[in-house]
């Protein structure tokens, strides 16, 4: 690790760089890849200065607290899992620095200083609104560089809600893989000629069709053994056309809370997709 970096000459992507091209050699010919794109919050309770920290709502704690948040890709197979890409978003300040130049607004400037000071404080706010990056850009960035360097070249794509986005699944196909994600139970999607939600959909089958959950029993990528009962069918959804949807309970009488998730490819079965995040 010490010689990679120095051989990056420090530079992060560089370095990152030539740990994909490690990673891809130690995995070629060991099996069928998937990568996995993922996102979290980095918790810094004792300081806003180590770089992409900021105090601000966690609502999935449902607390105040000072974190990162950190978007990641790995790539598996079924002997090992190896980290290729990690960055960390840049905080938004975009409110904060609206509401001080609103603040600090005057009708005129009697001096020329008072003027250039206030246009850098203008060209600051763009420059910084510009260069803010949601966490889905940066999923897309990554899975464009991935792409770009072609070290996993048979590997398709898994990854949550939080990192879904048309730019996306676009770049995936256009690239000739495909993807598998989990949605949330308020998706809409077209059911007996409108739009619905998933899960009352879900509702719908379990109360009136319950055979249509087909028992499986799916060896997972971890080597696991599986037992689902599962719904499947291509169905039609708003921004992303038609995908295969995949609806997963893991009690027979199908009491638990379904999964719900969605594939571009469009011939797999249920225990393929159930299968396919590592």
């Amino acid at each position: 690790m010490h010689e990679a970096v120095f051989e990056a000459g420090w530079q992060q992507q560089e370095l990152m760089k030539e740990h994909r091209n490690k990673i891809g050699a130690i995995h070629s010919g060991k099996g069928k890849e998937i990568i996995a794109l993922d996102w979290t919050f980095s918790y810094h309770p004792y300081s806003e200065k180590i770089f992409g920290a900021k105090s601000a709502y966690d609502y999935v704690n449902q607390c105040g607290r000072c974190y990162q948040t950190v978007v990641t890709a790995v790539v598996s197979n079924v002997e090992r899992l190896d980290g290729i890409a990690v960055e960390v978003q840049q905080p938004n300040y975009q409110k904060e620095e609206l509401a001080y130049l609103n603040m600090t607004a005057k009708e005129s400037y009697e001096e020329m200083e008072q003027v250039r000071e206030r246009l850098l404080e203008l060209l600051h706010y763009q420059k910084n609104r510009l260069a803010y990056r949601k966490r889905t850009e940066i999923a897309v960035e990554i899975v464009s560089q991935i792409e770009t360097e072609g070290q996993f070249p048979h590997a398709d794509y898994a990854f949550d809600q939080g990192v879904l986005s048309r730019p996306l699944t676009e770049l995936i196909e256009a690239k000739g893989k495909h993807w598998v994600t989990e949605v949330e139970r308020s998706r809409n999607i077209m059911w007996n000629g409108q739009w619905q939600r998933v899960d009352r959909v879900a509702e719908e089958l379990k109360i009136a069709h319950p055979e249509s959950f087909r028992y499986k029993s799916v060896r997972c990528r971890n080597q696991e053994q599986r037992e689902i009962w599962a719904f499947t069918k291509v169905v039609r959804l708003k921004k992303y056309s038609r995908k295969r949807l995949v609806i997963v309970h893991e009690q027979s009488d199908l009491s638990d809370a379904p999964r719900f998730l969605l594939t571009d490819a469009l011939h797999w079965d249920a225990s393929r997709v159930f299968s396919t995040p590592p």
